[in-house]
């Protein structure tokens, strides 16, 4: 690991990173999918439905990779693993945290209508909670 977790935090919270979000299915079936995401402490909060692909991936065998980077010149980015759940019911405010990670990735103008909107869906919705243990970084500044 050549950044510590303050370093791969500063870096992935800099500005709005789109995340793109690898799990597994029960019998090994891979999906992967761009995601935005809150960091809290050590963990990764990440809304979603309840019946999406993602969330019973994570029901099903509570593993994750994730990789945030940066999209143009030069290039750098970390690949975190380890563990992932879905929250309790009431454990996160999966309501607020939608509200919130629109507008900081629209902006306030389009994002307040896009969370309004995505909360408003119908169906359960939950919060996916990951916690890295393990991360590899690159940066392609660094001569």
């Amino acid at each position: 690991m050549s950044w510590s977790w303050d370093e791969v935090v500063g870096f992935i919270t800099e500005e709005p990173r789109i995340g793109r979000l690898a799990t597994a299915s029960e019998d090994g079936e891979p999906h992967v999918g761009p995601i935005w995401f809150h960091v809290d402490g050590t963990e990764l909060q990440i809304h979603t439905m309840l019946e999406s692909r993602k969330a019973k991936s994570i029901m099903a065998n509570g593993k994750f990779a994730l990789t945030v980077d940066k999209e143009d010149a030069p290039y750098k980015g970390v690949t975190m693993r380890g563990e992932a759940r879905v929250a309790a019911e009431n454990e996160i405010d999966w309501s607020g945290l939608v509200r919130q990670l629109a507008v900081r990735y629209l902006g306030t103008e389009m994002g307040t209508g896009y969370g309004d909107y995505i909360a408003g869906m119908e169906g359960a919705h939950t919060t996916l909670v990951i916690t890295p243990n393990d991360w590899e970084t690159w940066d392609y500044s660094q001569g």
